[in-house]
């Protein structure tokens, strides 16, 4: 798939016009040049109106890109790239063209929510948010031009580099508007043994960091100064994964850009393959994470939180886990694949040229099932003891204290989240009850209301669990008011000096021992409030 998309980057130019009724004198333009094999539209934030062409071969592109000229303006950087602009106004409805033309938009909130509140039952609802949400051929395009773009820009120095995307953008779990993560690879050395000519070269810095924190810099500089469409660049060469972060207009994308994170796209080439093994995977998937979304544990910013990366390999664990496995081990999609030396990180280059293989499930599943299967699942699990393994297909003894522990298929010494807090994890488990009983109360369609997924997507009832920090009040005498404890649905005052109990959220509706309790350095006030706690315990 990417070496298909990088070709289609190589063949295409994005033109960026005064409006779409130009096209017909733009596309006759272009063919002069050679046959346009395809055409796109699309528009960037109701401003911008951009055309993509994709041509026959490349070598068209290069024989169009020599009768390009540069604005008549002395204040320009006159660089040569695919991004073109075409300034005509003259219209010709009349055009052979017209066959090529699609006018792409993604569908809007509004559009999704009325399909999702239209379909039968749970299941075409998550096939409807699959294919709704999912990266479209446009977006894909998109990320590919940028990536040719940055290796133009970079070849005359390096006339073997490569930027390869990684991440959502070609795991198969892409959305639109997702951002764009891209690896840097200058180290391809040019070998040929009968030669007695060699290149000069400079001596790279003995500190491998500090080579990637200097060539980061440098491209950064590049970018910056020369590149047409990139804008707020910034250097972060201090991270643990040094990166390049910056945004393209021309495709209203946010791109990150490293050298040192080759695992990354080894990673996304497994994603990916796993993702086509079998059609249950992408719609549960693309479910459970909007899931993840609206209920905030996910976040778009790296933190203590659950990564979208680790809550995938959730996904794809329980798959291989459950009594009748939709997914194999890796282990042994690696042996199918014709290899048998059971070492996943050194295969992949292999397996991402043959592709993997999966014997066909006997059984159709129905995505409804498989949903309500993945709550109860990691409703039960024991986070405490067991960590995941996609590589072996079973839970596996935590080597350490990690609240959450996912083996790295690729770095089998790593756990990929290390950085997910004990909060967060109760907050996962909070969140995978009520989604249980959600979906219990709201599996019938009413067209007056929302239902099935909607509920779990509910802004609402995400609001109470959007701060991990976030504490309630209440009074201590309310306590005894109600056999099931506090309601938490309100706030009360205090109205006789005592203190109130703090809690987090972590069971709705119930008192719980994880509450924590501030003493007073009164001495009968302490004596009172451990009398309160006993009959708390009581109960």
């Amino acid at each position: 798939m990417i070496k298909r998309r990088h070709l289609q980057a190589k063949k295409s130019v994005l033109v960026e016009v005064n409006s779409r009724y130009v096209f017909h004198d733009l596309c006759e333009y272009c063919q002069q040049f050679g046959h346009v094999k395809y055409a796109i539209h699309y528009r960037i934030k109701n401003e911008k109106e951009v055309f993509i062409f994709e041509f026959e071969n490349s070598e068209v592109v290069k024989n169009l890109l020599t009768q390009c000229s540069h604005p008549e303006d002395d204040e320009i950087v006159p660089v040569h790239s695919h991004l073109l602009l075409y300034g005509s106004e003259a219209l010709n409805h009349d055009s052979s063209c017209q066959s090529l033309f699609e006018s792409v938009n993604p569908p809007t909130q509004a559009e999704i929510l009325r399909d999702l509140l239209e379909a039968r039952n749970i299941s075409e609802q998550m096939i409807k948010l699959h294919l709704s949400e999912q990266l479209s051929d446009l977006g894909s395009r998109l990320r590919f031009l940028i990536c040719s773009q940055l290796e133009e820009a970079l070849s005359g120095m390096f006339p073997n580099c490569q930027v390869l995307p990684f991440g959502s953008s070609v795991n198969g779990f892409g959305k639109n508007f997702c951002d764009l993560d891209m690896l840097l690879s200058l180290n391809t050395v040019q070998n040929n043994p009968t030669s007695r000519l060699k290149f000069q070269t400079k001596k790279a810095y003995a500190n491998d960091r500090m080579q990637t924190q200097r060539t980061l810099e440098t491209v950064g500089d590049i970018l910056q100064n020369f590149l047409p469409g990139i804008v707020q660049v910034q250097r972060i060469l201090q991270a643990r994964v040094p990166i390049l972060k910056f945004h393209h207009i021309p495709t209203g994308i946010y791109c990150d850009l490293s050298i040192s994170n080759k695992n990354g796209v080894l990673m996304s080439k497994l994603l990916y393959m796993c993702s086509e093994l079998d059609p249950h995977i992408q719609p549960l998937m693309y479910t459970i994470r909007k899931w993840a979304r609206e209920n905030h544990l996910t976040h778009d910013v790296p933190g203590r939180w659950i990564s979208n990366f680790s809550l995938s390999l959730m996904v794809l664990f329980f798959l291989q886990a459950r009594s009748q496995p939709l997914l194999l081990p890796l282990m042994d999609l690696v042996c199918i694949a014709g290899k048998s030396d059971k070492t996943l990180p050194d295969d992949m280059e292999y397996i991402s040229q043959k592709g993997l293989k999966h014997p066909p499930s006997e059984k159709t599943e129905d995505l409804e099932i498989l949903l309500k299967e993945f709550f109860l699942f990691y409703e039960k699990f024991n986070f405490k003891e067991r960590g995941l393994s996609l590589t072996t297909g079973h839970s596996m003894v935590k080597p350490d204290y990690s609240p959450l522990y996912i083996e790295n298929p690729l770095e089998q010494e790593l756990n990929v989240s290390k950085n997910v807090s004990s909060e967060e994890m109760e907050r996962f488990s909070t969140c995978v009850r009520t989604a249980l009983w959600k979906l219990e109360l709201n599996n019938i369609k009413n067209s007056d209301d929302l239902w099935g997924i909607l509920k779990l997507f509910d802004p609402k009832a995400a609001e109470n669990q959007s701060n991990p920090q976030t504490v309630k009040g209440f009074q201590v005498s309310a306590l005894f008011n109600s056999k099931n404890g506090v309601n938490d649905s309100s706030t009360l005052t205090n109205k006789d000096g005592l203190n109130s109990f703090l809690y987090r959220n972590s069971k709705p509706r119930t008192v719980t021992r994880g509450f924590t309790l501030k003493l007073f350095g009164n001495k009968k006030k302490k004596i009172r409030t451990k009398e309160i706690m006993n009959k708390i315990h009581k109960n």
